[in-house]
């Protein structure tokens, strides 16, 4: 059995755990998709033209980015491996039938994209790739879809941060991070037993694998960590996925903590963004031979 064709029997068997740990996180990010995806679109915006742009969606989630995009007047290209998802995005679109046009859905896998060379002006990959059973291979797809000096949108999960070696950021375990698939899925459906429908268990990336696999697919590496941590404290809900994480925000900022903790984040590397940032914001170029 293939992955797809994992997903499309896990779509039948999959009955959501209200006693998993991030089941809150879960339903709470659905109400705030499509302000994260406006995110996205203020960050690309000072690298490349978003007006109008061709954009693939990779793992489009509940749909937000899509229409983020889509309402900029963008053609977007929404896909997933999980049917479920795919449902999800036109139900988010609502009565916006204008910004649905501009939305086309599909079943793909990330590591073999139906697509042309040089295809889209923008590839977004958020939390997908520590999901995916061949992240270089992934981005090798993204690069090749991509036009010379178009841009990928990322969001990685920090393997070795301090926040994610506490508690997973999918499980809520501490040092799971740190550990590749095969154990993660041991340590989830065997020991735990939970979750034995899924066929993604996260594998997180490091920094520097992270940097490493973007110099391969030929991609120019621009962190936006700054910019991201400057959007969080405008409104906490471009970055954060709950009511308790933007409650922490709000009290940051009411201590005065939001000028020096904007200060200190990094756009470049350095030991304490690469243990202390929990989630790296970053965008790639493709290179113009």
């Amino acid at each position: 059995m293939t992955l797809l064709q994992t997903f499309e029997h896990s779509s039948e068997i999959y009955k959501p755990e209200e006693n998993h740990p991030n089941w809150k996180r879960w339903t709470e990010s659905e109400q705030t998709a499509v302000i994260r995806g406006e995110l996205v679109v203020r960050l690309l915006t000072p690298l490349t033209d978003v007006h109008q742009a061709r954009v693939l969606e990779i793992g489009c989630g509940y749909g937000g980015t899509a229409l983020a995009f889509a309402r900029r007047g963008c053609s977007v290209t929404a896909t997933d491996a999980d049917p479920r998802r795919i449902n999800s995005v036109q139900s988010l679109c609502g009565e916006d039938t204008e910004a649905a046009a501009r939305i086309q859905t599909m079943i793909v896998m990330g590591e073999e994209l139906p697509f042309a060379d040089n295809s889209f002006d923008i590839v977004v990959l958020q939390g997908v790739l520590e999901h995916t059973q061949l992240p270089q291979q992934v981005l090798k797809e993204a690069s090749r879809v991509l036009d010379p000096g178009g841009w990928t949108f990322l969001t990685i999960p920090n393997r070795f941060s301090f926040f994610n070696l506490a508690a997973d950021p999918h499980w809520g375990l501490p040092l799971i991070g740190i550990f590749n698939r095969s154990i993660v899925s041991f340590i989830i459906t065997k020991l735990l037993r939970r979750e034995k429908w899924r066929p993604d268990f996260a594998a997180l990336i490091s920094l520097t694998g992270m940097r490493r696999m973007m110099k391969r697919a030929n991609l120019r590496t621009v962190f936006l960590n700054k910019e991201a941590a400057q959007e969080m404290f405008r409104d906490p809900r471009t970055v954060t996925w709950t009511a308790a994480e933007r409650r922490t925000v709000r009290l940051l900022a009411h201590l005065r903590l939001d000028g020096p903790i904007v200060r200190w984040t990094s756009n470049r590397w350095s030991m304490s963004s690469f243990f202390l940032i929990p989630t790296w914001y970053m965008a790639g170029q493709k290179e113009i031979s």
